[in-house]
């Protein structure tokens, strides 16, 4: 996963909300599900369940930041010339 450094005021913004949500399901994926075989089935589940969570949310703040595109659009420009909300959830979602 490609990540953006964002300065210490803006890591609980919208946007560092989305990286760190990002960040927890990549582990996820690559750290906790493959392991599902070995884990009873109540850590499954709760595991599950914050994943579940997690992805809710990363929903709900990706259709906020393009519901919201133009004021993101500006917070965006000042971490990396021409980036826009489309490529930050095609870059920093998507992938």
């Amino acid at each position: 996963m490609k990540t953006l450094k964002l300065k210490p005021e803006h890591e609980t913004s919208v946007i560092g909300q989305i990286l760190s949500l990002k960040s927890q399901l990549d582990y996820h994926k690559n750290n906790i599900a493959p392991f599902f075989h070995e884990m009873e089935k109540w850590e499954q589940k709760e595991y599950s369940a914050v994943n579940a969570d997690n992805e809710v949310e990363l929903e709900r703040l990706k259709q906020h930041i393009i519901a919201n595109t133009p004021t993101f659009n500006q917070f965006l420009q000042q971490y990396q010339s021409g980036l826009c909300v489309p490529m930050f959830v095609n870059i920093y979602i998507l992938n």
